[in-house]
């Protein structure tokens, strides 16, 4: 229980840093085209086109390091451990318990 709210929390706080890098890749992007010279009509379309590309490379970095840090940020579970059995047994006990853990892993 505990476990899956961390995993959770970590996601939601991941979610949040991401949309507010989204956010502020969206406002530089409106910023730097404020500044622009709409006098200048031939090379309105370069510039935006050159930003609208810096906008999808910025988005794709955004994707890319969301992956990157889910993969490693992820509560993972932990593995199973192995039982070491420390006494001496039958071969028909050690079948049977062979056989029940095979029921167990089923």
């Amino acid at each position: 229980m505990k476990n899956t709210k961390l995993k959770a929390g970590m996601c939601n706080f991941l979610l949040w840093i991401f949309m507010l890098l989204f956010i502020i890749s969206t406002n530089t992007l409106v910023y730097l085209s404020s500044l622009l010279n709409f006098n200048d009509s031939s090379q309105l379309i370069f510039v935006f086109s050159l930003y609208l590309l810096v906008y999808i490379v910025s988005l794709i970095l955004l994707a890319w390091v969301w992956r990157f840090l889910h993969k490693f940020l992820a509560i993972k579970t932990l593995p199973g451990q192995k039982i070491l059995v420390t006494y001496e047994v039958t071969f028909e006990e050690y079948e049977k318990i062979k056989v029940f853990l095979a029921e167990v892993r089923a």
